[in-house]
């Protein structure tokens, strides 16, 4: 994946497709508290959760599952009363959704002093903030050293080694999941554009989107983010843009990880945050636990996964900036009306312009 886009999403109850841990304390009376994540989080977890509950006397049930439709599923599992989860993980361009549906509990902005500033603002919804961040993910370029020895550090000059590559070695030179628009938001920001301008549509934005459609369109072919991976797995690419996500997939493959350093490739950066159910019972428990797992202990021992960047300021890590996924509202209907642009224009090789214009006119974003 990716950073698959974040528009639908966890189902509670029956999606669950993995198995419940639980971790008791078998001692006198003992409070509980249910979590939910989803994968690949559950193992990074488990652990830590283990020693917590026998420490402070807690039961924790830990359950993993899909995500998708997930603010529907959730609204609809308040309305009858069924159990939710006092916990549950999230990306933060979903915050502003479920703030809205009154959902997630606020947070004490004191209790994350210890979190980088990126990490706050990424749960800041209308001046108050809401969940304690876990990690932060971002897009690397993973590269082949067999092929190339320096990496150039603008794009356009990127560009032109991976056409060469091409035409010597017969494999594709750079590719990345081309099917959502998260991971062309570099592109985007590349030609001159700006976040703000995908929460309201304007002229500037369809430009802007049509510049940066001409060089995907020039450059890349349409695909998903298993098959960019694959690609670069067999030796069929030389280069990869993706997210750390898809280390798991890369064991026994000869490659390195570097950061595109031109400063107008600006990637998203997304928070995973843990939030709290605002009908949960356990909120005293739960934002106690929530505190531990972003202290700098706990966040340095994540840290030494190549998967996870800290959100802890004192964790060495930790990204000092970026650009935020929005956690706007209106963008959850900008991701699906952009992704049936790509489509139209990758896959089935409609003009440009007028793709953009079809599918992200002004009136029918908002």
């Amino acid at each position: 994946m990716r950073k698959m886009i974040f528009i639908g999403i966890i189902i509670l109850g029956t999606a669950v497709y993995m198995f419940r841990t639980t971790f008791i304390d078998k001692s006198k009376s003992i409070k509980k508290l249910d979590i939910m994540v989803f994968s690949p989080n559950y193992e990074s977890l488990n652990g830590i959760l283990y020693k917590y509950s026998e420490e402070n006397n807690i039961k924790i049930n830990l359950e993993e599952a899909q995500y998708f439709n997930f603010t529907s599923a959730f609204k609809e599992k308040s309305k009858k009363n069924e159990k939710i989860p006092d916990i549950f993980l999230v990306v933060n361009d979903w915050i502003g959704d479920l703030v809205e549906k009154n959902l997630i509990e606020e947070v004490k902005k004191e209790n994350l002093n210890e979190l980088s500033k990126i990490a706050v603002e990424s749960i800041k919804y209308k001046n108050r903030y809401y969940g304690y961040p876990f990690k932060e993910e971002t897009l690397f370029l993973f590269y082949n050293p067999k092929y190339i020895k320096k990496v150039p550090n603008k794009i356009s000059d990127l560009l032109i080694l991976s056409k060469k590559i091409k035409e010597k070695y017969g494999i594709e030179g750079m590719v990345f999941p081309t099917d959502e628009y998260y991971y062309h938001f570099p592109w985007y920001s590349y030609v001159g554009g700006d976040v703000k301008e995908l929460i309201n549509i304007s002229d500037k934005t369809l430009n802007n989107m049509e510049k940066e459609m001409k060089i995907i369109k020039n450059n890349f072919k349409y695909m998903n983010s298993n098959l960019a991976t694959t690609l670069f797995k067999d030796d069929k690419a030389a280069m990869m843009i993706n997210g750390p996500w898809s280390i798991d997939y890369l064991k026994g493959v000869n490659y390195k990880i570097k950061t595109i350093k031109d400063e107008k490739f600006k990637p998203f950066v997304g928070i995973k945050t843990f939030v709290i159910y605002k009908k949960s019972k356990e909120k005293v428990e739960a934002e106690k636990l929530l505190k531990y797992l972003i202290g700098k202990d706990i966040q340095e021992k994540w840290s030494k996964d190549p998967k996870f960047i800290s959100v802890n300021k004192n964790v060495k890590n930790s990204m000092k900036n970026g650009i935020i996924m929005p956690n706007s509202p209106k963008l959850n209907r900008f991701w699906m009306e952009s992704n049936k642009m790509i489509y139209d224009i990758l896959k089935n090789s409609l003009d440009i312009k007028k793709s953009i214009k079809k599918n992200l006119i002004k009136e029918k974003i908002q």
